[in-house]
């Protein structure tokens, strides 16, 4: 009977939940949600009013987050988010804000949508706009392509602080 059910259909409904993921027997990421979808055919679970944390292999929380909605593919890791998107990196001391933004899990690289704007704000003072965004966390490298604004606070050798704008 199940084959009969159109693949729109979610298979559970879940309410007031938490997700987590576990690779070689230690916790990656847990999504806490206020309801949840599940669609095992297409391979993908829906998640409402969003939040979620990312964790080292120590447990400790590196990365911590929330948006409106996001859209988990079940076969790669990958993910969507959007609306009112925020997230704050504790190893990079970085908060991104955004209406949305997708994980390629597989290469490691974060992006948004071309014209989409997404702002980077630093713990040092530094904040950044912009759109085109792409961030590829592996080589710690983060690209605004277009329309970018802000200033950069950069640590000289000697401890102190250069403004650049």
């Amino acid at each position: 009977m199940t084959d009969e059910i159109s693949e729109d259909i979610p298979d559970a409904v879940l309410s007031d939940f938490t997700h987590i993921a576990v690779r070689a027997g230690t916790e990656t990421f847990r999504i806490l949600a206020g309801k949840g979808e599940n669609y095992d055919k297409k391979k993908e679970s829906h998640f409402y009013e969003v939040e979620f944390r990312e964790l080292n292999a120590e447990g400790q929380v590196v990365t911590l987050g929330e948006c409106d909605k996001a859209l988990l593919y079940l076969d790669s890791d990958n993910i969507e988010l959007w609306g009112n998107l925020s997230f704050y990196s504790a190893e990079e001391e970085a908060t991104i804000l955004a209406e949305y933004l997708f994980w390629d899990d597989g290469e490691g690289i974060l992006t948004g949508e071309p014209d989409s704007w997404v702002v980077i704000r630093k713990d040092s003072g530094s904040s950044l706009q912009g759109t085109g965004f792409t961030a590829y966390l592996r080589e710690n490298r983060v690209i605004l392509e277009e329309s970018v604004s802000g200033s950069w606070v950069e640590e000289e050798e000697t401890g102190g602080e250069e403004k650049v704008e």
